[in-house]
């Protein structure tokens, strides 16, 4: 596929999608059974030009991301995986990169793809993962091989930024290095580390996602997620200012298998829901509304593995965390 020419090229051929499976490695796989396709591994192929499906180096990722002061991911359980996964993509250690705790039964048992799982025993978190934070406050991960791979379990994340930044004390480099954080949903999002007036401040990244735990209604969802967004003062300074991206991630699909039990999640409530509320973004009037982005990833999702029928595995969790770092890159490129 060609190279997308913007960033407009770039999610349109996201949202337009779709999955591939290989069935003749899998004489168990049923292209006529969503039930059984689902169950079977697969590959998600852009549709008008190429979109990578890995993401960059970890030293290029704090890069991207350090082109601005804030990277915020607002959203419920499906951001807290893509959050997981993008401090995981820092590490360079994906067996259990996104395992937010040091603690070593957690790192054994929810390995892999047992990093996605919603388990209990799984979805334990170290204070880090539950604050906004440089990413030199993020501990690395020790690789096993006895010399703290992933940049050492202790020395940080991003330590790249430290000599690109001039910085000799590692305490300043904290408060120059991007902050990233925000998903504990039903908390809402606060704009008070946000300083767009600062002439150092480099802006502020925001991807939204809502929708699950708001019935799938859109109009809900916008009243009471998306407007006080829009709405908010430090929002309109920092529209005024051009110092904020916002992008509106899309409900994704669940297994068929839950369509009867979660009917208002089905695909097709689910695209109703997508279409309606970029409708209702778009045509709010708030400033820089029609500058808001949409990661569309229903096409994503569909009958992609998941751990419980909702929250997907590795596979797609690296095409988001790719396709949300290649926009940075767009975006702080120009």
């Amino acid at each position: 596929l060609p190279q997308c020419q913007n960033v407009t090229e770039f999610l349109q051929s996201i949202k337009l999608g779709t999955r591939k499976w290989e069935y003749e490695h899998d004489k168990n796989c049923s292209h006529s059974n969503p039930l059984e396709r689902e169950r079977c591994p697969s590959r998600f192929v852009p549709a008008t030009c190429h979109v990578p499906f890995i993401p960059p180096s970890p030293e290029r990722t704090c890069e991207i991301m350090n082109h601005f002061s804030h990277v915020i991911i607002d959203g419920d359980s499906l951001s807290r995986h893509l959050r997981q996964t993008l401090i995981m993509v820092m590490r360079g250690q994906w067996v259990n990169g996104a395992v937010m705790t040091a603690d070593p039964g957690t790192k054994a048992s929810c390995s892999c793809d047992g990093q996605y799982s919603e388990n209990r025993a799984c979805r334990k978190f170290d204070p880090y993962f539950l604050s906004t934070t440089s990413p030199l406050s993020i501990p690395g991960v020790d690789d096993g091989d006895g010399n703290g791979g992933g940049g050492g379990k202790d020395s940080g994340l991003c330590s790249n930024l430290v000599t690109s930044l001039n910085k000799t004390d590692t305490t300043d480099s904290h408060v120059h290095t991007f902050k990233q954080g925000k998903d504990s949903w039903p908390a809402p999002f606060s704009w008070d580390q946000i300083n767009c007036t600062d002439p150092d401040y480099r802006g502020v990244f925001l991807m939204v996602q809502a929708g699950l735990h708001y019935g799938t209604d859109a109009d809900r969802t916008f009243k009471e997620v998306v407007e006080p967004i829009l709405r908010h003062p430090t929002y309109e300074t920092c529209v005024e200012l051009d110092k904020v991206k916002i992008v509106f991630a899309s409900m994704t699909a669940q297994s068929r298998s839950m369509d009867q039990r979660y009917s208002h999640q089905s695909r097709e409530n689910s695209n109703l829901f997508n279409e309606k509320i970029q409708d209702m973004i778009q045509s709010s009037g708030a400033p820089g509304s029609g500058d808001v982005m949409f990661l569309n990833w229903l096409n994503l999702t569909a009958d992609a593995q998941t751990s419980d029928g909702l929250h997907s595995l590795m596979d797609v969790n690296l095409s988001k965390v790719s396709h949300l770092l290649y926009l940075l890159e767009m975006l702080s490129t120009g």
